[in-house]
């Protein structure tokens, strides 16, 4: 920071001298405003703050002391800002440490060095006024502990740009831009103390011109480093140690960062990987916003990409933290289990082709067997009967009842070989008592010259209850509106299981009907069908004769075999 006005040109304060300052403080206080405002409280970003926060104040009192010039307070603003100075090369000092070795500084070490510019103040206000300012020939020139002073801030101020030139030496590239940005600050240091020390050749100027210049080099160096997009320290030990790739970009799309895991990847890798990342990351802003996950193929791996927006120190200059996993081992058995998926699919395709066939043929051979038991018992007695008929030809009139007698017996052996094909057909399950409720609605409505044909499924387990009644409602309705509205004579009631439904179609012969208006009866099938959580359907056929009803009811835990 500049250093009181001891050899003035002119013998007093000049409007230049007021406007150098004024420039420079408002500048200064300027930039502290906006980053401060501006930026993200980390931890290196606390520091940056502290350094323009203290040059600040060393402005300042420069200034007053510059006013205070040949009046009672000059001693006392001569020793502010000596000790602001160094004030502020401290800061600068913890600011280097704290970027060359990427954690928070000691809390001892830090109330030690911060000491050191209270103490200088307190020694330099008990000390004597000659050792700050000496008189020659009217003139105030720098004592030996102002001088002392300046030089404890010279120190502090080298040691700081070696530090920068320390972290800038440990990047991968160097540019030309940053070895001028720690050349100049050098220079422009050594150049400060010179000038406080030989008071003739400085002019007041100068001072705020030189704060300016190395204010300039810090925010444009800040930004050519990176120091705005520096992470909390904790969370890049954090990313150091983590086991997979991690990289973040700033907002114009450069690797601003990369962890240890990323050296794992080749290189040619990593660079198809941040291409897509930049990329996508044009669109990646809001720091709300869902993370996206890309997936890129590259010499024959595969890489799963997550990628959110990351806020930097300066909350308007999002960056993009993108974590990289290579998948290929994954996707490589998921592409292997996905072949043999399909390889079990096509297998048990096959079996349930098979199992159809078996079924097929199971039915095919209890047709063959059912055929066969036909032809062997009804094809005798069928036989019988023609020849005792023949014979009865020649008897008849001579013996009557003995001809009856021998009908009689031929009928009586027909009907034993239906009972005989019957009971080869039937089931040797227990019969549900559905079955003895459609006979008997069989036998009534025969009686009144109307024919029902009862088509079963065999079954293993019993209907419940109300799964007895609802299809025998059902039937009842059925058959009664048949008869009532489309005067059939023949109605047909199948009862089949498919597919873990029961199937119940109820078709009659009679007159159809163009337009369905569900009365009472049809919606208390509805009513009754879907209490099962089944469905029922109604339906007239196209040539005008004829009326179906469709109900499929949910078997549960029934076992029905679907006997065809």
């Amino acid at each position: 920071m500049p250093a009181p006005d001891f050899g003035r040109v002119g013998g007093g304060i000049t409007t230049t001298n007021i406007l150098f300052n004024l420039i420079s403080i408002a500048v200064l206080s300027a930039y502290l405003a906006f980053i401060y405002h501006a930026s993200i409280k980390t931890g290196p970003m606390k520091y940056y703050i502290a350094v323009h926060f203290f040059a600040f104040i060393s402005l300042m009192v420069d200034f007053l002391a510059l006013l205070a010039q040949g009046t009672g307070a000059q001693h006392l603003f001569t020793i502010l800002s000596s000790s602001a100075g160094i004030l502020c090369s401290v800061a600068l000092m913890c600011f280097g440490l704290v970027l060359l070795r990427k954690k928070s500084l000691n809390r001892y070490f830090l109330i030690a060095v911060y000491l050191i510019p209270t103490l200088s103040f307190l020694f330099a206000l008990l000390a004597e006024q000659s050792l700050i300012l000496e008189q020659a020939a009217g003139i105030p020139k720098p004592g030996t502990l102002y001088k002392i002073h300046s030089w404890v801030e010279y120190l502090f101020r080298v040691s700081a740009c070696v530090l920068l030139a320390a972290t800038v030496t440990k990047r991968i590239r160097i540019s030309p831009f940053e070895i001028f940005l720690v050349a100049a600050s050098m220079v422009s240091f050594t150049l400060k103390i010179m000038i406080s020390l030989q008071q003739p050749a400085y002019v007041s100027p100068v001072g705020p011109i030189m704060a300016l210049m190395v204010f300039s080099l810090l925010f444009f160096g800040s930004a050519k480093l990176g120091m705005y997009h520096v992470m909390a320290l904790g969370i890049k030990r954090s990313l150091e140690l983590y086991g997979e790739a991690v990289f973040i970009m700033d907002s114009r799309g450069k690797v601003a960062y990369m962890n240890p895991a990323c050296e794992g990847l080749e290189h040619d890798t990593f660079q198809a990987v941040s291409d897509v990342c930049r990329l996508e990351a044009q669109e990646l802003r809001d720091y709300a916003e869902e993370e996206r996950i890309l997936e890129v193929s590259h010499n024959h791996g595969v890489y799963t990409v997550r990628m959110r927006a990351a806020p930097s120190l300066l909350r308007n200059r999002a960056g993009t933290i993108c974590v990289i996993h290579d998948d290929t081992a994954l996707k490589t058995a998921i592409n292997h289990l996905k072949e043999k998926n399909e390889e079990l699919v096509m297998l048990n395709n096959s079996i349930r082709l098979l199992q159809d066939q078996t079924s097929h043929l199971a039915a095919i051979e209890e047709r063959n067997s059912l055929a066969k038991e036909i032809h062997d018992v009804l094809g005798h007695s069928l036989n019988l009967a023609l020849h005792t008929l023949e014979s009865n030809r020649l008897i008849l009139d001579t013996q009557p009842e003995k001809a009856m007698m021998r009908l009689k017996q031929v009928i009586a052996d027909i009907d034993r070989g239906i009972g005989e094909i019957a009971a080869h057909a039937e089931p040797r399950e227990k019969q549900s008592p559905l079955w003895s409720l459609l006979a008997e609605m069989a036998d009534r409505l025969a009686e009144i010259g109307v024919r029902m044909d009862v088509i079963r499924s065999r079954y293993t387990g019993e209907m419940t209850d109300d799964m007895v009644k609802t299809i025998y409602r059902i039937c009842q309705e059925a058959t009664t509106n048949a008869i009532r509205h489309g005067k059939a004579d023949q109605i047909t009631v199948s009862i089949k299981e498919k597919a873990g439904l029961l199937h119940i179609h109820i078709i009659d012969n009679g007159k159809g009907c163009g337009k369905i208006i569900k009365g009472n009866g049809l919606r208390g099938m509805e009513e009754r069908v879907g209490n099962l959580g089944g469905y029922v359907s109604f339906n007239s056929f196209e040539d005008g004769n004829g009326f179906m009803v469709h109900a499929f009811i949910p078997l549960e835990n029934m076992a029905l075999q679907g006997g065809q």
